[in-house]
């Protein structure tokens, strides 16, 4: 009786602690939102781009990294297309 007890509480324990694996969180250990990422192109390395900001990166093995134009400005992904972000002076 004692064994059968063990196995159900066990049980019990385990599909309690397992109910949330699944569960994606959108924000950090510390409270802070994280960016939903849309991906742009699928090689090594990702381009990706933030939805609400649309800025681009890199995504390499998890590691973002801004896209630059050749010039040097970040991107933003617009009506399709990866644009330089415009200087304000």
């Amino acid at each position: 009786m004692k064994k059968i007890l063990f196995v159900v509480f066990s049980m019990t324990i385990m599909s309690c602690v397992l109910v949330g694996c699944n569960a994606i969180s959108k924000q950090d250990n510390n409270g802070n939102e994280l960016p939903v990422l849309k991906t742009i192109s699928n090689n090594a390395s990702d381009i990706v781009y933030d939805t609400e900001t649309k800025i681009v990166y890199w995504d390499t093995y998890g590691s973002l990294t801004p896209y630059l134009s050749k010039d040097g400005r970040y991107c933003r992904y617009e009506k399709g297309k990866i644009v330089p972000i415009e200087r304000r002076e």
